[in-house]
Order: C-alpha cells, then structure tokens, then sequence
C-alpha cells in the first residue's frame, strides 16, 4: 500500500473471487457457474438442506430448481429488479454469490453454553 497504494478494482475481486471458492469448498459445493439465464450449484440437492434452508431459499430465491439428476440446484440469474432490469456484474454479482453461501449453505453457529 505505502508503495504502490490501493489495489485496482479488478485484483480485489479476484481475491473475493478466491475467497468465494474457498468458502464454497468448505460447505460442499465444488462448481458455482452461470449456464444461460441460471446459476448452478453442485453437487447440491434441495432436499438434502434442512427444511429452514429450504424453505429460506425460496422465499429468498424464487424460482430455484433442484436438478436430481445433475445433483445440482439451479437459481435464475440475479437481476438488479425482476422486471427489467439489467445482469449482475462485478462486485455486484459477488456480493449476491456470498450472501446465497451465507444465507442457505454455512452452518448455522451452535448457541454459546454457559
């Protein structure tokens, strides 16, 4: 930093995007990938999550797919408004792909005993 100052904007996704593999390898998912207007999530099946999850990642997610045969989940696209509006990009779609690994696939912490 006291060199070369604040990393471009492109590095520090890259290292987001790293960070983003990492922790999907540490919930189970080995393949996070946009094919046509849907994301995919393998190896991943709905029924497999705890039914809180399921029932959070179609209130959060409307619209996912369980792919028994692919042993994937496939989610629509992130748009900036669903009726019109335009593709996440960049940090924007990076920061959708962390949220969807924290709200549905991280496990929840245990309660603190005393």
């Amino acid at each position: 930093m006291d060199r070369y100052g604040k990393l471009p904007q492109p590095v520090e996704n890259l290292m987001r995007v790293a960070a983003l593999r990492i922790r999907a390898r540490a919930v189970g998912l080995h393949d996070i990938q946009q094919i046509g207007n849907n994301i995919k999530l393998s190896p991943a099946k709905i029924e497999d999550l705890p039914g809180s999850r399921q029932v959070r990642l179609e209130r959060l997610y409307p619209g996912a797919a369980n792919k028994p045969a692919l042993n994937s989940i496939f989610l629509p696209k992130p748009k900036t408004s669903p009726i019109g509006g335009r593709d996440l990009a960049d940090e924007e779609i990076l920061e959708w792909a962390e949220k969807l690994l924290y709200a549905i696939f991280e496990p929840t912490p245990a309660p603190a005993t005393a």
